[in-house]
């Protein structure tokens, strides 16, 4: 029992390396790389057992470049538009990193269920925020590193959108949507005797010529940059990276975001009982993109499993046992050679935990050697560890307040001639 609480000491606390320091007196690491210098004291503690707990590496940034379909779920049917971006991450631990982000994207939509009033909107969306990204599944029992990262996302930012309408024919006339055959069906591809959605946009298509000459009529406490309004943004979504190499990884993800803005289409939309709708639109994105981890640094911890460490001194630990040179101790005194810093003490010496044999009095020859056990603190000493009397009167020198007294005189306790 006992010997199995001391593997379990070790298993959490060992570390198998050593404290060392160049010729400078630095102190030298097994594992120095990439270390903050406030952190090199943590790391040094951690591998000469004095704390459970490893310093954090410096992690990589990773800029990187996305694209993908975009479309506002509003209150006109959306059209697939698009959106480019480009944003920078930054691991703070294993689970949790940071991701400022900015991008821009074209939306597009048309009411083709709307009786003869067919609205027609496209709307430039420019978006910059700040992401906390929460990386889920890093932490794994059965890899050393993950090669596919499932992660969730929040964040805020500031946003800007122009909304302009398709209202006037190449003429400058409102179009006429009475030669519009209306849809009888919601059905895209229905039967010839029926129109439906599909057959409605392509009449739609063929009438309007997509240039968007009206902008939306804002009130006047709206926020705006010229012609551009300004909105706060929250958004959410998950997605799932992928990783290529130690430089590059790929992801794929979908965003929602919320702007505080129910006219990101370009309308509030009345309803079959004639009431506006008070929802806010939402922008939405699915885009796929690469990332480039930048430097010469650790790679970033979202990639690292934090559980290697132990489990590598785990393995090493029973590969050890399983060798039979674990409980090896071959001067046979007591201490495991595994920890005996003196692997060759003679036999029957008293010995410390660390297999170093007894110095009493620390003047450094060992008990087992030392002829006076308990010479002064201080004192110089013989090469068996006897207090030097120079004048040889029975007082050692530390205390022999005269150095000189001639033979055979007769001396006090301080080593002074008594007349």
């Amino acid at each position: 029992m006992n010997s199995a609480r001391l593997v379990l000491f070790f298993l959490v606390f060992a570390s198998f390396s050593a404290y060392a320091q160049d010729d400078d007196g630095q102190i030298i690491l097994k594992d120095s790389s990439y270390l903050k210098k406030k952190d090199i004291m943590k790391q040094y503690e951690y591998e000469n057992f004095q704390s459970p707990f490893k310093a954090k590496k410096k992690s990589q940034w990773a800029i990187g470049l996305l694209g993908g379909p975009a479309y506002i779920a509003g209150d006109i049917n959306p059209q697939l538009g698009w959106g480019l971006g480009m944003n920078a991450e930054k691991a703070i631990g294993h689970l949790v990193s940071l991701r400022m982000q900015a991008l821009y994207s074209e939306n597009r939509g048309i009411d083709w269920e709307n009786n003869h009033n067919h609205l027609s909107y496209l709307t430039t969306l420019t978006d910059v925020n700040a992401q906390v990204v929460f990386n889920i599944n890093n932490i794994n029992f059965y890899k050393r590193q993950p090669s596919t990262i499932f992660y969730i996302f929040a964040g805020v930012g500031m946003s800007t959108t122009k909304t302009r309408g398709d209202v006037l024919d190449e003429n400058g006339n409102p179009y006429n949507f009475s030669v519009i055959n209306e849809a009888t069906s919601g059905c895209i591809f229905c039967p010839s005797d029926e129109v439906g959605r599909s057959d409605v946009r392509q009449q739609l298509n063929e009438l309007m010529d997509n240039r968007y000459e009206s902008t939306e009529n804002r009130a006047a406490t709206d926020l705006s940059i010229g012609s551009r309004i300004v909105h706060p943004t929250f958004l959410g979504g998950a997605g799932i990276r992928y990783r290529l190499n130690e430089k590059f990884d790929i992801h794929l993800e979908h965003r929602f975001s919320f702007h505080s803005d129910d006219l990101l289409d370009g309308t509030n939309k009345q309803n079959n009982s004639g009431n506006i709708s008070q929802g806010t639109d939402i922008w939405q994105f699915t885009n796929i993109g690469i990332s480039w981890k930048i430097g010469k640094r650790a790679e970033s911890l979202y990639w690292a499993n934090p559980l290697y460490s132990p489990l590598d001194d785990i393995r090493a630990l029973k590969e050890t046992l399983d060798e039979g040179n674990f409980f090896q101790d071959e001067d046979e005194d007591g201490v495991l050679d595994q920890f005996d810093l003196d692997g060759n003490t003679p036999p029957r010496v008293a010995v410390n935990t660390k297999g170093v044999a007894l110095d009493s009095d620390n003047d450094g020859i060992p008990d087992y050697l030392d002829k006076e056990r308990f010479t002064p603190p201080g004192s110089p000493i013989d090469g068996n560890g006897v207090a030097l009397d120079s004048d040889a009167d029975g007082v050692a020198d530390i205390f022999d307040m005269e150095s000189n007294t001639p033979a055979d005189a007769f001396v006090d306790i301080h080593g002074r001639s008594i007349k």
